[in-house]
């Protein structure tokens, strides 16, 4: 049993150019191409988890297959939301 799962930040706040999730590389998003990778780590999406402070990030997100964890207040600094939801991630994949 493959008890990896993989968790891209993708956040907006600490980005230094904040388009640069969202914009098109060979007709793939940055989002895409990092869930696409997990893919070749995991073969399950329930397994990998795209952490964002942006709508229209989890959107894009979404449509990968990836599941998505929307924090809009994420400060980029409050480690222990990152904590949290390294807990909830446990969490759901024991009960998968």
């Amino acid at each position: 049993m493959n008890d990896t799962i993989v968790f891209i930040p993708a956040l907006l706040k600490n980005s230094a150019f904040q388009d640069d999730l969202l914009r098109r590389l060979n007709g793939e998003t940055l989002i895409q191409r990092a869930v696409n990778k997990a893919r070749k780590i995991v073969n399950n999406d329930n397994l990998i988890y795209v952490f964002t402070d942006s709508e229209v990030v989890a959107l894009s997100a979404e449509r990968t297959g990836a599941r998505v964890y929307v924090d809009l207040e994420f400060d980029g600094v409050a480690h222990a939301k990152l904590v949290d939801l390294y807990e909830y991630l446990m969490h759901s994949a024991a009960s998968s």
